[in-house]
């Protein structure tokens, strides 16, 4: 499992892995830092 600050970073800056590619802020490169942070906050909070 990956962290919190992790998840975000990925989130913010894009991430490459063996099942695929995510570019940076989902593509969405009109969202705001904190809209995306707010994005995955939600996204965890969900999963719990």
């Amino acid at each position: 499992a990956q962290g919190t600050d992790v998840l975000t970073q990925h989130a913010l800056l894009g991430f490459a892995g063996s099942t695929g590619y995510m570019p940076e802020k989902g593509g969405r490169l009109d969202l705001s830092d904190a809209e995306v942070e707010a994005a995955v906050d939600y996204m965890i909070s969900e999963f719990r």
